[in-house]
């Protein structure tokens, strides 16, 4: 059995996605002529969810913020975070190609550098299809096992079969990108059924997104891997993201093994945040 851990550095984005109770929002509003916290109620949820609630709250006293703006006082009295109070479902780092990986088995160097120049190589199976024979034996399981929090899974359209027919409904189903250190997939074709039905099932207007930037320092790991190869990594990214963020590569590794295929776990280990920010979207709103 082997130990697999992926370390990415760097200055780079996190996002959360939830909702905003219409609640919370009228309390928001009633705030910002009291307070020094911004002009929107955007302005406003930012500034507080980056600073100290009680010192932020402080120039208003307690039966005043009990009487007009009860959540926040219920909040800001039992210790707890406005982020309690969001709904956050997901929260996709933001991986760009100029942060830096390294990649461990078993404590050996297997890879070093940048995002970008692990892959490098990367071709789209589209532009290989008639050139190249692309074998993925490796990954071809249906099987995918994923965290409690998000659910993954092949689109309805992949079939395992054999070869050719796996690559076939792969670009039936969208694209995905092959490599010496992996595949580079996107959520068009291992969807991210927890994020679909968010979409169908939160209003437009009450979808938020708090985007953190800071210098990060994340490990994606597994342990008790059968057969490692770095042909069997999967770089998973989100499209929505792709379309916002220029330099973004992935937000999950995942890796195939006899059983299926396997999320690594993610921990943030450091993160120095510089900012935050708060938008009423989601990177896709479908």
């Amino acid at each position: 059995m082997s130990k697999l851990d992926i370390t990415v550095q760097g200055n780079m984005n996190r996002y959360h996605l939830g909702e905003l109770s219409d609640d919370l929002k009228k309390e928001l509003e009633i705030l910002i002529p009291k307070l020094d916290i911004g002009s929107t109620v955007e302005d406003a949820l930012s500034n507080l969810l980056f600073n100290d609630l009680d010192e932020t709250l402080g120039p208003i006293d307690d039966k005043e913020l009990s009487n007009k703006v009860s959540l926040l006082s219920e909040v800001k009295n039992s210790g707890g975070t406005l982020f309690d109070e969001l709904n956050i479902f997901f929260q996709p780092m933001v991986i760009d190609g100029d942060n830096h990986v390294e990649i461990k088995c078993d404590d050996e160097l297997v890879f070093r550098g940048t995002v970008e120049s692990m892959l490098e190589d990367t071709e789209s199976i589209e532009v290989m299809y008639e050139d190249v024979e692309i074998d993925t034996e490796k990954i071809r399981n249906e099987k995918i096992i994923s965290d409690k929090v998000i659910e993954h899974k092949w689109g309805d359209l992949i079939k395992f079969s054999d070869n050719q027919s796996f690559l076939d409904s792969i670009l039936m189903e969208g694209d995905a990108s092959f490599s010496k250190n992996g595949w580079l997939i996107g959520d068009d074709v291992i969807k991210n059924k927890t994020y679909e039905r968010k979409v169908e099932g939160v209003e437009y207007e009450k979808r938020l997104s708090v985007i953190e930037y800071g210098n990060y320092y994340i490990k994606y790991c597994l342990n008790d891997i059968k057969e490692f190869d770095l042909k069997k990594l999967i770089w998973h990214f989100d499209y929505g993201l792709y379309e916002y963020r220029d330099k973004y590569i992935f937000s999950n590794v995942f890796i195939a093994d006899l059983n299926g295929i396997y999320k690594l776990d993610e921990y943030i280990e450091n993160n120095d945040q510089k900012s935050l920010t708060v938008e009423f979207d989601w990177p896709i709103d479908g």
